[in-house]
């Protein structure tokens, strides 16, 4: 997304998918630690490719809020088998998460607000 602004000229929005990017690495961390706290074992699968092109601005953003709303489903996924395996670390680690994605899904949520207007 970030390289679809740079593309574009966007170097403002493109600013904000690299920070964006960071974050997200430091949450993938933040799981990567916990399980090696809790003697797991962090396996990380292959990923497809992102996509690179768009139609628009808002699209992009439009296709960043689905990643978010993807992540929240997941991630509830997860704190629904630590509450029923009553693994109550897993909960409470996970409850940040939960809070996190709320705040998220909001600002990109008013991001395309804004495009919209």
């Amino acid at each position: 997304m970030a390289a679809y602004f740079e593309r574009a000229s966007l170097d403002g929005f493109a600013q904000w998918m690299h920070l964006q990017s960071v974050e997200e690495h430091q949450h993938a961390m933040k799981f990567y630690k916990y399980l090696n706290d809790r003697g797991g074992v962090a396996r990380l699968p292959s990923i497809e490719a992102p996509r690179w092109e768009y139609d628009s601005v808002r699209e992009v953003f439009e296709a960043s809020l689905a990643q978010e709303h993807t992540v929240t489903e997941h991630i509830y996924r997860l704190y629904k088998v630590a509450q029923e395996e009553s693994d109550f670390a897993t909960v409470s680690f996970l409850k940040w998460f939960v809070d996190e994605q709320v705040e998220e899904e909001k600002t990109v949520s008013d991001m395309i607000d804004k495009l919209k207007m």
